[in-house]
């Protein structure tokens, strides 16, 4: 062996047979654990974060001199990388040559929501989907599942009649049971979905208790409680606040709000509708919250409210 660089070292040195060559590669780097295989007489090995160059043999006996292009093929370890949510772009080197190349990997944790909601024959009213979890602009929204069972109706409406760019209006036009499953995908590629599930109930509203605002929504029951599932907390005096009509009804209620990650963010044992959409003083971000209400007579209501500023 005349020459054989290592990560820019030169080596040198003499050998009788293959396996001699072998022997000699593994003294002159210990850390590529050289194997020869006998069958075809080809030596494997090296260590992935070696560079190695061609090797020089000359025949001591006839000056033949042969030059070795070592193959660059290697088996990677295992390698991992925590990344947060949002854009990152990952460099790669090869130390051989000095080439490089790049990778643009987009994160995105998307969470499904849903809504399961009573309303009451000829309420209209407005359900915002959460577009908080994408990367990009949205570029599609498809409804996948909708019901052919009589209940609601829902439209998209548009950016200048809602105030958001992808909110739906419920029109409840008969009594029954409608469900949809609208995906929102946006230029990336990342998709989130909302499950909605509207029961429809032939129980007339009275109209002194329906107060709401522009862009509200709510949830009802037979027994009157009113639970609103949108609400705007920008400080403009219009639902500002997180309303539930009908507690005092319950005076042992106590209420409860989760963020999606399961942490409580909220509670209160004498709900007095002034929830801002806050936690230790600070505005939480836009999206869906889960609402866990404890009337104290036995009975639980859970839902989605969700904060659009």
């Amino acid at each position: 062996m005349q020459d054989w660089k290592v990560n820019g070292v030169s080596h040198s040195g003499t050998f009788n047979d293959p396996q001699g060559l072998a022997d000699l590669l593994n003294q002159l780097d210990p850390a590529g654990n050289w194997q020869l295989d006998e069958a075809t007489f080809t030596i494997a090995g090296g260590e992935s974060n070696s560079a190695y160059g061609p090797m020089e043999v000359l025949h001591l006996a006839t000056g033949a001199l042969s030059i070795l292009d070592a193959n660059s093929n290697t088996t990677p370890g295992r390698a991992g990388l925590d990344l947060q949510v949002g854009e990152h772009w990952l460099m790669a080197t090869r130390k051989a040559d000095g080439l490089t190349d790049s990778l643009h990997i987009m994160v995105a944790c998307v969470y499904a929501d849903y809504f399961e909601e009573t309303v009451k024959l000829g309420q209209v009213d407005t359900i915002c989907l959460d577009t908080s979890e994408l990367m990009g602009e949205v570029v599609s929204l498809e409804n996948v599942c909708q019901s052919a069972t009589p209940g609601a109706e829902l439209e998209l409406l548009p950016q200048t009649l809602s105030g958001e760019s992808w909110c739906l209006q419920c029109s409840a036009t008969s009594t029954g049971t409608t469900s949809a499953c609208y995906v929102l995908c946006d230029e990336y590629g990342i998709c989130d979905t909302t499950y909605i599930e509207l029961k429809v109930i032939a129980v007339p509203i009275a109209e002194s208790d329906l107060n709401t605002g522009a862009n509200d929504s709510l949830t009802t029951d037979d027994d009157e409680l009113i639970i609103f599932n949108a609400f705007s907390p920008n400080g403009d005096g219009v639902n500002d606040v997180f309303r539930i009509i009908g507690l005092e009804r319950y005076p042992n209620h106590s209420l409860s709000i989760f963020n999606r990650w399961g942490n409580r963010i909220f509670r209160s044992e004498n709900y007095r509708n002034d929830w801002k959409g806050t936690w230790n003083g600070t505005d939480l971000p836009d999206g869906s919250y889960f609402y866990l209400l404890d009337l104290g007579n036995g009975q639980v209501k859970s839902g989605v409210v969700v904060i659009r500023r």
